[in-house]
């Protein structure tokens, strides 16, 4: 190993003091091959959907609960088929959820944001749960043409209920709603997404 003295400048309150400092020069290091150096810089992070979930004042009805960061497990055994539910969220790229839930006498709503990590695993996501809309009382059929903002769509509707099932990029949402205009509610949800 060769040293070199390296003069450095120091300018201490006092005044000027040139100091003698040994150094090592040695070859720079490298990654081995086959090893993906890290990026300078953190890739930009999407929001949570909590942070674009609907609130009480654009639902208009009062907001009776709220979860938030549910993960794949937590989702999972919540269903009774929890041991095919997790591999199947987990296919998804499935990141994190949230839900809220709002009520007053004569209308309810229950909302759901799903945050995946690809595309093509949200287009699956919103498949799966877009078979919900045709489970019986509910009929399903077209989303309303004033369902706006969103990449795809399926609403179910029977026995004083409507489902609406969309995605917008890699999020996929789920408005339940009796006594209130789930389509307007679907495309104010679409909007927040995108922006």
């Amino acid at each position: 190993m060769r040293r070199r003295l390296i003069a450095v400048l120091l300018v201490p309150a006092a005044g000027l003091l040139l100091a003698p400092v040994a150094a090592c020069s040695s070859p720079v290091a490298r990654p081995a091959p086959g090893v993906t150096p890290l990026p300078a810089s953190r890739p930009a992070l999407q929001p949570g959907p909590a942070a674009a979930i609907l609130d009480a004042a654009a639902v208009g009805v009062p907001q009776t609960g709220a979860v938030d960061g549910v993960t794949p497990a937590e989702a999972a055994n919540e269903v009774p088929d929890a041991a095919d539910a997790l591999p199947l969220f987990d296919s998804w790229g499935w990141v994190v959820e949230s839900r809220r839930s709002f009520a007053r006498a004569g209308s309810t709503v229950a909302i759901t944001v799903l945050l995946l990590l690809r595309g093509d695993g949200a287009a699956s996501a919103f498949s799966f749960l877009s078979e919900q809309a045709a489970v019986p009382p509910l009929i399903a059929a077209a989303c309303p043409a004033n369902v706006a903002g969103v990449d795809q769509c399926t609403l179910g509707q029977g026995g004083g209920r409507e489902l609406i099932v969309g995605r917008v990029g890699v999020e996929v949402f789920q408005i339940s709603a009796s006594g209130t205009d789930a389509a307007r509610l679907a495309s104010l949800q679409a909007a927040r997404l995108r922006s």
